[in-house]
């Protein structure tokens, strides 16, 4: 920590000598926003451009925020942001002037490939690992599946489904428990509806997504793996908006507009899969008696004057599935999320500014199996209410610092009853707080370190822990760069999953005995804009996992255990190189993604302590992405995805074991070692084709049919084995068939 401390104390000191001169020159500063809704535009780019012709570029930062320190004389600004206009402004820099410039982008009518932008589609952010992604990319590029989020980002590189029945994101060799989403600053535990088609965030009010894939900076924290930040629009202010949606996977609703001293919005959603079940339960197996699911999304915004901003957001999901297992079992799922938030923002100056927010959210998950009419029910509950403050600091266009600080409580809570009577119960509830110091710092013209340090406290078990966090990033050339980052990083808290179906998740929290997990990052990578319609971005990273502590198979019924002795510990370690090419604009767009890596875990108890790779794990996974614009109102979109067999265990053989006293005859599995087998290759060809016009004249409409699984790939999901047969008989349960789906929407 002393080494740490050195490097804080130096790049404040770096801080303060590199901006000592910016007396000499003038500033520009201000927030570039939505001029519709005034949402910030984060990770925008500006494009600066002197008398002599010397460009300089910078990105807004979380807040929509921008300064730089020009030299006097005249100067061109350039805008720009994906699905937006581009803006041009030419302004006139005195010394010592300081010039606030407010700038409001609107969105862009022109199909992406008329639109001509400065920076790359993903809105490169400079840090490793992170991606910038706009809701409209996702709509242009990957518009499949009602544009969800998580398959969009499913199809970058490092990031893994587990199945056609999870959207579940397994990024760089780690579980979905090891992924941090947040929606507008509020945790989401489950963020996922049954069956895979959809995760939990509406696509009709999501305004912007950030991926940190790795190494993530010490604002964040919480989580040992990634980070997914999703922020909901805010309401239009030009007007009272809107649009819906009819299609047969599901059918939504959404309402905006301003009102006295701010603006609302309102969205809902609900799947209409009854009748695709309906017709696919007559010829498929393994399809449900019942499914459905709703979200419900609100939003109100109060301009408090121009340096306050309040935000109030709310959301509500519930999944519900009815199951059959055979003619006498049968298998009950209700779960659901719950999130509310309240941010406040306020900017004292041109170069300092705040956040506070309080969130609560909650997550139950109530499986029950009817065996013969032996009930066994299961009832998993996360509740977390938090508060926190954010400061940040721009003392000029080379420097940012930002501290922030945050407590709250998060209950676990999981009983289980047989036949109404308990069997097991546990109720964990976990004080925490946290603080962070984070410090970016520009040094010359090519280099940018980013050093940082987050203090993490939790008091089931008194663990104080501190996480390091390091970032450089060095320009070769005006449009390449090389980046390298390094951090340890701390979880409190595991879900107990099947791997392939998020509906069976079960949240576990640290506790006496029970120390949290933690992990070890490293990456570097390489990017390069090459005539700025292609970009290339080449990225290596490494992980060491330690202390997994998961839900011990061997250790036989729950009743009457301690807590502590309901796991073992794991550790393990994740490799990889990714890589991703794009093409932004033309008439043929998309992008091809490739990531080949490897994930090991080990433990006492499977393999002899040898290491194992866990289900999601595979070599080869390749995603391209496709789109064809045939005119201003005709669009093709294809998504074709590749992955190497995903790991199982192979049974070997049986034996048979008769007691008869009982009459009973038993057949006892024997099995070779964990996962050490492979299913089948995964691939899949998804198509879409959508036409944009007019309603009436006024409304915008579309028309858009897909088909999934074009050439009706039966992509295995497991085996499971048929013991009444002799020799056994081992049959396939497989995943998605073609799948029809027809969607038209109107917007207002």
């Amino acid at each position: 920590m002393r080494l740490l401390r050195t490097i804080v104390v130096v790049l404040l000191v770096v801080m303060v000598s590199v901006e000592s001169h910016a007396g000499e020159r003038g500033t520009v500063y201000g927030m570039l926003s939505d001029a519709g809704s005034g949402a910030a535009l984060i990770a925008a780019t500006i494009k600066v451009t002197d008398e002599g012709g010397v460009s300089r570029y910078l990105t807004t930062n979380s807040r929509g925020l921008y300064e730089i320190n020009l030299e006097p004389g005249v100067h061109t600004l350039i805008y720009s942001y994906l699905g937006y206009e581009t803006l041009k402004k030419e302004i006139e820099i005195k010394i010592g002037e300081a010039v606030n410039l407010d700038v409001g982008l609107y969105r862009a009518d022109a199909m992406l490939a008329e639109l001509v932008v400065e920076t790359s589609t993903m809105q490169d952010t400079g840090q490793p690992g992170r991606m910038q992604v706009p809701v409209q990319y996702m709509n242009n590029t990957a518009s499949l599946l009602h544009s969800d989020i998580f398959r969009s980002i499913q199809l970058m590189p490092g990031v893994l489904a587990a199945s056609d029945f999870s959207s579940g994101l397994h990024i760089r060799g780690g579980s979905p428990d090891q992924t941090l989403i947040l929606l507008d600053g509020a945790t989401v535990y489950n963020p996922t509806h049954f069956y895979g088609f959809f995760s939990t965030f509406n696509p009709d009010v999501v305004d912007n997504v950030t991926l940190h894939k790795g190494a993530y900076p010490a604002n964040y924290g919480g989580r040992m793996g990634s980070v997914v930040d999703v922020r909901n629009q805010q309401g239009s202010r030009e007007g009272i908006g809107g649009g819906m949606s009819l299609g047969l996977l599901s059918s939504r609703a959404m309402v905006e507009g301003p009102y006295p001293g701010g603006t609302f919005l309102v969205a809902y959603r609900r799947s209409n899969l009854e009748p695709t079940l309906s017709v696919l339960r007559k010829t498929e197996e393994s399809i449900p008696d019942s499914f459905h699911f709703y979200d419900l999304n609100a939003s109100v915004s109060i301009h408090a004057g121009k340096n306050n901003r309040l935000n109030l957001t709310a959301y509500n999901s519930l999944d519900h599935l009815s199951f059959p297992i055979s003619g006498v079992e049968q298998f009950n799922l209700d779960y659901g999320n719950q999130a509310a938030g309240l941010n406040w923002v306020h900017i004292y100056s041109n170069s300092l500014f705040s956040t506070f927010s309080l969130s609560a959210s909650r997550y139950t998950n109530s499986p029950a199996f009817d065996f013969a009419h032996k009930l066994v029910h299961k009832d998993n509950t996360v509740a977390d209410y938090s508060a926190r403050a954010d400061f940040e600091w721009i003392p000029g266009p080379r420097s940012r610092l930002l501290a922030g600080i945050g407590a709250g409580q998060v209950d676990f809570g999981l009983n289980e009853q047989a036949d109404d009577r308990q069997t097991f119960a546990s109720d964990i509830r976990n004080n925490y707080a946290n603080a962070y110091l984070q410090a970016r710092q520009r040094v010359f013209r090519s280099w940018e370190i980013n050093a940082g340090v987050r203090g993490n406290w939790y008091s089931e078990g008194d663990y104080l822990r501190l996480e390091p966090r390091l970032s450089v990033d060095y320009n070769l050339t005006s449009s390449s760069r090389l980046r390298a980052a390094a951090g340890r990083y701390y979880q409190f808290a595991s879900l107990i999953t099947s791997e392939s179906f998020s509906g069976f998740d079960i949240w576990l929290s640290t506790a006496d005995l029970v120390p949290p997990s933690y992990s070890n990052q490293f990456s570097l990578g390489y990017s390069n804009v090459i005539r700025r319609n292609y970009e290339i971005q080449v990225e290596g990273y490494y992980r060491s996992m330690h202390d997994l502590f998961q839900l011990n198979p061997f250790a036989g019924s729950l009743t009457g255990r301690a807590y502590e002795e309901l796991f073992y510990f794991e550790e393990g370690y994740a490799a990889g190189l990714e890589f991703f090419l794009t093409k932004h604009t033309g008439t043929l767009n998309g992008y091809v993604s490739y990531t080949l890596g490897a994930t090991r875990k080990r433990n006492p108890e499977v393999n002899n302590n040898r290491y194992y790779p866990p289900k999601y794990d595979r070599l080869n996974d390749l995603s391209v992405v496709g789109n064809v614009n045939l005119s201003p109102n005709w669009k093709i979109t294809s998504v074709f995805s590749y992955g190497s067999g995903q790991p199982y265990t192979r049974p070997l053989g049986r034996t048979v074991l008769s007691d008869e006293m009982e009459a009973a005859v038993l057949h006892p599995m024997v099995i070779g070692r964990v996962n050490a087998a492979r299913l089948p290759a995964y691939h899949r060809l998804d198509l879409g084709i959508s036409r944009t016009d007019k309603l009436f004249g006024q409304f915008d409409s579309e028309l858009k049919l897909e088909v999934i699984n074009v050439y009706s790939r039966r992509n295995v999901w497991f085996y499971h084995y048929r013991f009444s047969e002799n020799p056994i008989i081992r049959e396939e349960a497989t995943m998605l068939p073609l799948i029809p789906s027809l969607t038209y929407s109107i917007s207002f």
